[in-house]
């Protein structure tokens, strides 16, 4: 944890830092991985992770079928179809990455914004102190 994270959490009350604990800002790279499989677009993400592991074995296969043809044109068929397969396996794995940072540039907001609406809190609860 940064020096700023602890400055951040020690001017949290308690519920405040629960609240900020749940948010996970340094969240290793197996629960990054794993929370888009817990997200509303779960059913996207299993089905690009699916798509992913398909075109990359078709692309496994298109390169055994063009180190072991014989015809030039078997060549150039297979190995075309070996890059297509690989571009589209690069595509879903891009596109997971993706939403990986998203989730991570969402959490961080949340957590700017519970810091803000803490602020609020207390600066509110100064001025009606202050009033009479």
């Amino acid at each position: 944890m940064s020096d700023f994270d602890k400055d951040i959490r020690a001017a949290l009350n308690a519920e405040e830092r629960e609240l900020y604990d749940k948010l996970d800002a340094d969240m290793t790279l197996d629960g990054m991985m794993l929370a888009p499989f817990k997200t509303r677009l779960k059913r996207w993400t299993i089905f690009a992770f699916i798509q992913a592991f398909i075109f990359a074995a078709l692309a496994f296969w298109c390169g055994y079928e063009f180190f072991t043809s014989v015809k030039v044109d078997d060549r150039v068929f297979w190995g075309c179809l070996m890059l297509l397969t690989a571009l589209f396996t690069a595509m879903f794995k891009i596109w997971f990455w993706m939403e990986m940072q998203r989730l991570s540039v969402v959490r961080e907001i949340r957590r700017v914004e519970l810091q803000l609406a803490g602020a609020a809190l207390r600066a509110d609860a100064r001025h009606s102190v202050e009033t009479p």
